[in-house]
């Protein structure tokens, strides 16, 4: 199998060697575990392992293709399973075997996800797995803000999984495709998940396996094109998925929650953020997809 680890800043090299570091620890005998690190445009080199692969592409192409080019890259040399990890990510050491354990009980799970854990809101979750509603467009991540304590262990269906740690299986990726290059950056882990329900495999979270995410280490924190792309792409990801005559009801609601949003957070509640909303509706509503003028970059 291969995990894919993603940067595009000099910034996140702390995190990333962080990252490298709980891979190579990773307690999975017999498991052939290879490495790739995916520099996507920043030209710095972080310290890896002895069994990471340094990957360098000439400029940014997002998180979405700097991840399919792991996931070629992984394919062609025939691995089972794919593990797209954010630089931002640390993993628990039977983390990479529990998912493995699930993924060869049941041929039906085509993508799993750990239980992922707040690094800075410590002992409190950030994903046990998404909902999506196919007729509001509202997403919400299971359990978020909740302590784990007493959290059931048994793997469970869920809609998604979050795209800081998603482990997809060979066969999926053949069968549906890679991330929506489209897409760029933000919403490509739910259109995967819903695209591999579509093609009749489950999608499971598997509390066991544990990972702690930063969140936001890899982009600014008040970067308007986390608005612009969440808004544009959440737009996008919705109307591919809405029931017939459901479209631009739906595409009122996800307008308002992102508004809301911007609402509640001071850092955003801005006018460069509200122009970011509108300015994202309009590409998802023209169909300008792809890295867009001053949003080219993540960070």
């Amino acid at each position: 199998m291969y995990a894919t680890v993603l940067y595009w800043t000099e910034g996140e090299l702390p995190l990333i060697e962080r990252c490298l570091r709980s891979l190579d620890a990773q307690e999975a005998p017999g498991t052939d575990l290879r490495i790739l690190v995916i520099d996507n445009g920043s030209g710095v080199t972080p310290g890896l392992p002895g069994r990471a692969e340094l990957v360098r592409l000439p400029c940014n192409r997002g998180f979405t293709g700097g991840h399919n080019v792991g996931m070629r890259a992984a394919l062609e040399d025939a691995a089972d399973f794919v593990f797209l990890i954010n630089s931002d990510v640390v993993l628990e050491p039977s983390c990479v075997a529990r998912l493995l354990q699930v993924a060869h009980d049941d041929a039906s799970v085509g993508i799993l996800g750990p239980l992922i854990l707040s690094a800075t809101a410590t002992g409190q979750i950030e994903s046990n797995g998404l909902t999506f509603n196919t007729r509001t467009g509202r997403h919400r991540q299971i359990d978020r803000g909740l302590a784990p304590t007493g959290l059931s262990q048994t793997p469970h269906a869920v809609d998604a999984v979050s795209g800081a740690a998603l482990f997809a299986r060979r066969s999926v990726l053949e069968r549906v495709g890679f991330l929506d290059d489209a897409l760029y950056l933000y919403f490509e882990d739910v259109d995967l998940c819903l695209r591999a329900r579509g093609a009749g495999f489950q999608v499971v979270v598997v509390p066991g396996a544990r990972a702690s995410h930063v969140g936001g280490g890899s982009t600014a924190p008040a970067w308007t094109g986390t608005t612009f792309y969440s808004v544009r792409n959440h737009l996008v990801v919705a109307a591919r998925n809405a029931p017939r005559g459901w479209s631009w009801l739906l595409q009122a609601l996800v307008i308002s929650y992102h508004f809301a949003f911007l609402l509640r957070n001071q850092e955003r509640r801005t006018w460069t953020h509200l122009g970011a909303l509108v300015r994202g509706s309009l590409a998802a509503w023209t169909s300008r997809m792809g890295p867009q003028g001053s949003f080219a970059r993540s960070h």
